[in-house]
């Protein structure tokens, strides 16, 4: 299980989905949409509230909701319901305007423990904490992982993770969070002090680097990352420090313990 020292469970979550804004002749204007979870299923009972409005409304069993809009300009629109993440957006509407274009809002459950969680089509798939640890000589050594668990995803345009921790924003920037593609290395030839060796390796030690996008979400306790690409069918991990790209001997042994993990999983 992830160390209570870099994650913690998330607090509430909250949400609401996409939404119209319609200006009816001779009466108020209303803003009106519905609120889906992130597996694209409708939330009834949650609650929708409109930033200068005193007013707010729940969901109906459709995830369906309309609420008074008499303004112009930039408003935050914020929904959710005892479960989910706060998910808060900005509604723009110019004066005059008789449509707005929709806009989605996904609400994300609470997973109900830390780390890292895949979403998957109808579920979250918790990531496995792998221990870390390097292997090799003095001026040349392997760091990596002796297995990746057994979550596994279908490759898909996209892959988005709910990530659960205390650390700040500025925190998790000097941590470093990185998300690689593994290869497995079983037995090879290094640099030694005296000559050439043989080392035994067996890990999964990092190759490429892939990108994603890491963005806070309201409950602060909570992040949504999305990775920017397709990945290929391979092993991947998340983990910071820089650990699983370091040639160094020594690196793990001079990395907090609670650091000392990363986060696996397969694409197929």
């Amino acid at each position: 299980m992830p160390s209570a020292t870099l994650f913690r469970a998330p607090r509430s979550l909250l949400s609401v989905s996409a939404f119209l804004f319609a200006l009816g002749c001779g009466s108020d204007p209303t803003l009106a949409g519905t609120v889906h979870d992130c597996f694209g299923a409708p939330v009834a009972g949650a609650t929708v509230t409109l930033e200068g409005v005193t007013e707010h409304v729940s969901t109906d069993a459709q995830g369906a909701f309309s609420l008074p809009a008499a303004f112009t300009g930039k408003r935050q629109i914020q929904a959710g319901k005892e479960g989910y993440i706060l998910s808060r957006e900005a509604a723009f509407i110019n004066e005059g305007a008789e449509t707005i274009d929709p806009v989605k809002l996904l609400l994300f459950p609470d997973p109900g423990k830390p780390g890292f969680h895949l979403v998957n089509l109808t579920a979250y798939s918790e990531l496995p904490e792998e221990a870390i640890d390097t292997v090799g000589t003095e001026l040349h050594a392997y760091t990596g992982v002796k297995d990746h668990g057994q979550v596994s995803v279908s490759a898909a345009e996209k892959l988005r993770f709910i990530f659960s921790t205390t650390r700040s924003r500025a925190q998790i920037a000097r941590l470093g969070l990185e998300l690689h593609k593994l290869e497995f290395v079983e037995n090879t030839t290094v640099a030694g002090v005296l000559g050439e060796e043989t080392v035994k390796v067996n890990r999964f030690v990092a190759t490429e680097r892939q990108e994603f996008d890491l963005k806070e979400l309201p409950s602060e306790d909570d992040w949504l990352i999305g990775t920017r690409n397709k990945l290929e069918p391979s092993i991947y991990a998340f983990h910071t420090e820089g650990l699983m790209t370091s040639k160094h001997v020594d690196v793990a042994d001079k990395t907090p313990p609670e650091l000392r993990v990363a986060y696996t999983f397969e694409v197929k």
